[in-house]
């Protein structure tokens, strides 16, 4: 799931969920995951 999420923030500035939405908290303690590998990762606007 988490990959989907990550694809969007690669390509787009688009934010995908609302700023109150639970999961949207979810996927912003994601990429902090291993040691932040997937902060590593170029995204759009960076």
């Amino acid at each position: 799931m988490f990959g989907a999420f990550q694809w969007a923030r690669a390509i787009s500035e688009f934010e995908v969920l609302a700023a109150d939405d639970p999961v949207r908290a979810w996927r912003g303690r994601m990429p902090d995951l291993y040691d932040g590998l997937a902060r590593r990762a170029p995204a759009y606007g960076d």
